[in-house]
């Protein structure tokens, strides 16, 4: 294989394995954070739009098993990022309601009892100055780290599945006697797609 070609078909490898893992920080600083209002529905909806075409594209055209598999996880995250946010909100909607109804036997506590033996700081004071001081990196560099784990770990697994799958091609042989059949319909969805994932963006931004 030319070495343009292998180097295209590296990147896309690298391009899916992306596509793959990229819903996963947003999902899970969704559940850390315990809401969903950082992502507009309008640009769910749209993007769960583009990939139920381009699912339905992809079963029609009869494409490989990997682009359907794709087609599907994406759907099913969409659905996920769709009920983080309906059920963040109303988990945080009773959980303000209950925190108001008991605020008033909750805002007045009672001092304790100041003694000579009484220490300056409290331990949870003392703990707090224990835990800065023994992290030893700064928040900038240990979040640099993260996201440089995070880009070679998407590289490397997109690698391997390039060079797993050059090995397979390699040991099936060509097989360039099939014909490519034009199929309007799932054209179609394919280009209804791509429109959607194009406009999807438009509500992020101005939200």
């Amino acid at each position: 294989m030319h070495p343009r070609a292998q180097a295209s078909s590296a990147l896309g490898w690298v391009s899916i394995a992306c596509w793959i893992l990229v819903y996963t920080p947003q999902i899970l600083e969704n559940y850390e954070i315990k809401s969903g209002e950082g992502l507009s529905v309008l640009f769910v909806l749209i993007w769960l739009a583009g990939d139920i075409c381009n699912l339905l594209g992809a079963a029609i055209a009869g494409l490989i098993p990997t682009v359907i598999i794709l087609a599907v996880y994406y759907t099913l995250c969409d659905l996920i990022l769709l009920f983080q946010i309906y059920y963040y909100r109303l988990y945080n909607r009773y959980r303000s309601q209950g925190s108001t109804a008991t605020s008033p036997r909750t805002l007045v506590q009672p001092s304790p009892i100041q003694t000579e033996q009484t220490p300056l700081l409290s331990s949870q004071t003392t703990k707090a100055s224990d835990s800065t001081t023994q992290s030893t990196l700064p928040p900038w560099l240990s979040r640099g780290f993260q996201y440089f784990g995070g880009v070679a770990f998407v590289t490397f697994a997109g690698l391997s599945a390039w060079w797993i799958s050059g090995r397979k091609a390699a040991g099936d042989g060509d097989n360039n006697g099939s014909d490519e059949i034009f199929d309007w319909t799932s054209q179609i969805f394919g280009w209804a797609s791509a429109i959607l994932y194009i406009g999807s963006r438009i509500p992020q931004i101005c939200a």
